[in-house]
């Protein structure tokens, strides 16, 4: 064994590796929060690495000179695959993501480190695509939860795509309007799914660009203002702590 830990921190996940012309070891630790060993294995450690995505990974160098491992770079989130709900540029930037994913784009079942992906045909605007093109919702089952990101959905959907996207314990949506369902289409889009759990999506922040719909619209649409009070920096969520009635959950952005 050539280390066990890196400027003071185990490496709990090592991963992809290259050795350089010099005999540099250059490796990946992919989770320094949760590794393998200690939570049962490669894909429970990747789930709850998936699910947190806290940024817990960090590129390595081995050292034959000193025998000892470094860090070069921290914060990083190691993806096995992405998928791209549609080409618009100001959303889909697989090129900065770290690493070889697969990259998912289009209808279809998938599979990815043993996580199913379902992509759901729907369209960017009202009018079946014809003025914004095509938008892919994914269903993403990981272990025992179904999440559903909705990407740039720019309609209520229809009972088919209902149907599609039936049993959702989670549902990521685009409320504020501009390219994408606003704060009315977004509420009947929920009561159609009928999710656990709505994280709110694509709304007007001070960092935001874009002249979208205010978050309150939203939440007054469902009946649920106090959620600005109780939003979080990050979720976790099993099948058992998930709420018996439909809940909207705040999350802070990053900007």
């Amino acid at each position: 064994m050539l280390a066990t830990e890196a400027d003071g921190t185990p490496i709990h996940y090592a991963d992809d590796l290259d050795v350089a012309a010099d005999g540099k070891i250059y490796f990946s630790d992919a989770s320094t929060k949760f590794g393998a060993r200690e939570w049962g294995g490669t894909y429970e450690a990747s789930l709850l690495d998936i699910l947190e995505h806290g940024g817990h990974g960090r590129l390595l160098a081995w050292d034959p000179a000193t025998g000892k491992a470094t860090t070069l770079v921290s914060g990083l989130n190691f993806a096995n695959g992405v998928a791209v709900s549609h080409d618009h540029p100001g959303h889909n930037n697989v090129a900065a993501v770290p690493g070889e994913p697969r990259v998912i784009q289009g209808p279809g079942e998938f599979e990815v480190a043993d996580v199913l992906i379902m992509g759901i045909r729907t369209f960017h605007d009202p009018e079946k695509g014809q003025k914004l093109g095509k938008n892919i919702a994914y269903v993403f089952e990981l272990d025992d939860l179904r999440v559903c990101h909705l990407g740039d959905l720019g309609h209520v959907p229809t009972p088919e795509q209902v149907e599609e996207l039936s049993g959702v314990d989670i549902l990521l949506a685009p409320v504020g309007g501009g390219n994408t369902i606003g704060a009315s289409a977004a509420a009947e889009t929920v009561s159609l799914l009928e999710p656990k759990l709505v994280i709110p999506m694509h709304y007007q922040t001070p960092a935001a660009k874009a002249e979208l719909e205010p978050l309150e619209r939203f939440l007054k649409e469902m009946g649920a203002p106090g959620a600005l009070e109780e939003r979080q920096p990050k979720l976790s969520v099993t099948k058992s702590t998930l709420p018996h009635e439909t809940k909207v959950q705040v999350l802070d952005y990053r900007g």
